[in-house]
């Protein structure tokens, strides 16, 4: 039979393992691709005020930032975002997924 300090270590030690994994498998990625996005955001803006236009940023097939475009003839700008997220969460042998997506209009 196990003591009960090793069964406490046993534990201990699983509860680390599940926050590592945590945070390597979620938490990381999740940073990247909001670093990525805003990265790319930072750019198209940075091109906008040097070039005098807005260009139309992608990252991988997503636009992330579109270029703008006069409205009818006057000095209106139209521009549209495109927001995505998407989360996986799996326990005790189950997984959920949510897939959240819209896009908003700037005018």
């Amino acid at each position: 039979m196990m003591s009960s300090k090793k069964i406490i270590l046993l534990m201990l030690l699983l509860i680390t393992l599940g926050g590592t994994i945590y945070f390597v498998v979620v938490i990381i990625p999740t940073r990247v691709a909001e670093r990525s996005y805003a990265g790319a955001r930072q750019i198209g803006k940075d091109i906008a005020k040097v070039f005098q236009f807005t260009p139309e940023v992608t990252v991988n097939n997503t636009i992330v930032l579109q270029q703008k475009t006069p409205v009818f003839e006057l000095a209106m700008l139209k521009q549209q975002f495109q927001h995505q997220y998407a989360w996986t969460s799996t326990w005790a042998g189950s997984t959920k997924k949510i897939n959240i997506s819209g896009i908003k209009l700037i005018n």
